[in-house]
């Protein structure tokens, strides 16, 4: 398991931050549990939101996204 300061503080305090807060691919990566051509493919298929201007993505739409993955597995 990767030691707690190699762990983005946004992936450690994600249920803390405000929905407008922005999250950068490295941080989405890991709370998806996915590599960078999974991303990028999920990204093609529309499966994943487009990322803003500056290559981030609102909190609010990954807890979203989590949410309709979660409800999926289930």
């Amino acid at each position: 398991m990767a030691k707690a300061a190699q762990i983005p503080s946004t992936v450690r305090f994600f249920d803390q931050l405000p929905e407008d807060a922005r999250v950068n691919s490295r941080s989405l990566k890991i709370l998806l549990g996915i590599s960078d051509s999974t991303l990028w493919r999920r990204r093609k298929e529309g499966k994943i939101p487009e990322p803003d201007d500056f290559n981030t993505w609102r909190v609010g739409a990954i807890r979203r996204l989590l949410t309709a993955t979660q409800e999926v597995a289930s």
